[in-house]
């Protein structure tokens, strides 16, 4: 039990960081935080670059009613 409370009394001591060690940390975070968002955001169901901005998928796979799809090809 004394080494646990001699583990938590070092906390109250100041120690200083040098630029370094806060730009490191920061880039951990900023990082790690991008990693999290990638792994945790929901997929999206999207078609990037078809039609000239129609981007929306739709069940039956086109983007028209007369059959052609999204990127310029007609369905069978």
């Amino acid at each position: 039990m004394k080494k646990i409370n001699a583990f938590f009394d070092s906390f109250n001591d100041a120690k200083v960081m040098s630029r370094g060690m806060w730009f490191y940390q920061l880039l951990a975070a900023f990082l790690g935080g991008i990693i999290l968002g990638i792994l945790i955001a929901p997929p999206r169901k999207m078609r990037v670059g078809c039609n000239n901005g129609n981007t929306s998928v739709h069940d039956s796979g086109c983007c028209e009613e007369d059959g052609e799809c999204c990127c310029g090809k007609k369905e069978d």
